[in-house]
């Protein structure tokens, strides 16, 4: 992600890794999915009872209410930074093959830059010959 990309005629460039067109025999795209965070449901459970726990029984001190106050806000923290990354994410793969192996030269989110960078791969080693 975040790689310099650089495609010509003679060489596909990824980062600091160069791949020659002509060695390359077919190129090939794969997804894998990175499952989100479900953590949020622990941290803001667990605020819940340090709550309820602590204001469920009556007498609560000043101090001791401020302190139960700032750990819950602490685990209510946590738990929306675990909230936010809930969904999962979808990584698409840009394989070359080539007579000898296969590499995986590209890794990104977003699928209409891998089919960009796939077609131009393509268009360039139809042109070699």
């Amino acid at each position: 992600m975040m790689t310099e990309v650089q495609i010509d005629e003679n060489f596909a460039r990824f980062g600091s890794k160069t791949y020659a067109i002509n060695k390359i025999n077919s190129v090939d795209t794969r997804t894998t999915m990175k499952s989100g965070s479900k953590a949020w449901i622990f941290w803001w459970g667990l605020a819940a009872i340090v709550l309820i726990s602590r204001f469920g029984g009556g007498n609560v001190s000043a101090g001791g209410a401020t302190a139960v106050v700032v750990f819950a806000a602490l685990l209510g923290w946590l738990g929306w930074r675990s909230f936010r990354k809930r969904f999962s994410t979808t990584y698409y793969h840009l394989y070359l093959m080539t007579s000898s192996s296969e590499a995986q030269a590209y890794v990104t989110t977003d699928e209409s830059e891998m089919a960009e960078l796939r077609a131009k791969i393509e268009d360039a080693m139809a042109r070699a010959g």
